[in-house]
């Protein structure tokens, strides 16, 4: 586990494609990721049924352009480029796995490589199958969300500069600064003038990260060390959850809205002029469990 955790023993140029497969009920969705790295650079593309986004990450800055919105996200970075292997490392703390029990089930061959499987097991199980010489994570298993590794390919000659991201002149370019977003409980009361309600009861939730985008502000939980939820909280309605179908609506301490949206279901209610947005990180979380979660939020502690 030591050299899963432990960036230094992979490989410093690779070429990774993984493909995503979320399972919920009759639904299903496929995301292709392309990862590229070196020692100055490391780019993933994301391919999904909402779009295509890039991403390049350097020492000097990050870079997001949004094809189907023709929109450029660009922040300073300070420091080395970010050590990440796969994407896996950007829904899960590897640096805390160790905490959970683990025990390695098999081997098998993937991709030509011989790999170990781990089989993890917290407040839920998951497995990993791990390259027995870089390190690398080549599929994961995570109740309805599964990965495969398509594509491996260490020490690639490319043909062109893959962390030369290219975009079109007509796309929106917008400079952000990542460290002045962040933002703390108490600032989030002052920003809205009023109590809001963020803080989960359940002992087993953690919020982890709070940030002010204009007039809104995005907070990611955490549940058993993993991404879980992603609430926003705005003073006007979330117009992306509006061009969706409300399936169904319940009454908590306010109603509570019910959205269908690509790749699962999002809760919306609106209390005391504000207007929250709950979305799952993880696709095999039902709307009971939605539920749940927002039965467990009271006002800032």
């Amino acid at each position: 586990m030591s050299n899963v955790t432990d960036s230094s023993k992979t490989p410093t140029s690779y070429y990774l494609e993984t493909e995503i497969t979320f399972t919920m009920d009759e639904f299903e969705e496929t995301i292709l990721l392309k990862e590229w790295r070196n020692e100055e650079a490391y780019r993933m593309d994301i391919h999904e049924s909402l779009g295509v986004s890039k991403t390049v990450e350097s020492a000097d800055e990050s870079i997001t352009y949004m094809e189907e919105e023709e929109l450029v996200l660009i922040s300073e970075n300070q420091g080395s480029p970010p050590a990440e292997v796969n994407y896996l490392n950007d829904v899960y703390d590897l640096e805390d796995i160790e905490q959970l029990d683990f025990r390695v089930a098999g081997e098998e061959t993937i991709l030509g490589r011989d790999t170990y499987e781990l089989q993890m097991d917290g407040e839920e199980s998951f497995r990993l199958w791990v390259d027995q010489s870089t390190w690398v994570i080549l599929r994961w298993e995570r109740g309805g969300l599964q990965t495969e590794a398509l594509v491996y390919d260490e020490n690639p000659d490319w043909d062109e500069d893959p962390f030369n991201l290219k975009y079109p002149d007509t796309a929106e370019v917008i400079y952000t600064d990542v460290a002045d977003q962040t933002i703390s409980k108490d600032e989030v009361e002052a920003m809205f003038g009023q109590p809001v309600r963020i803080h989960s009861d359940h002992e087993a939730i953690d919020l982890r990260e709070m940030y002010q985008y204009s007039t809104e502000v995005t907070l990611e939980y955490f549940l058993d060390l993993s991404p879980y939820m992603i609430l926003t909280i705005a003073e006007e309605e979330n117009e992306y959850l509006h061009e969706n179908d409300q399936v169904n609506s319940f009454e908590s301490f306010v109603p509570i809205s019910v959205w269908e949206i690509p790749g699962g279901y999002a809760l919306s209610w609106e209390e005391e002029g504000l207007y929250y947005s709950l979305y799952p990180e993880d696709p095999a979380v039902e709307v009971e469990e939605l539920q749940q979660f927002v039965e467990s939020l009271s006002n800032t502690k």
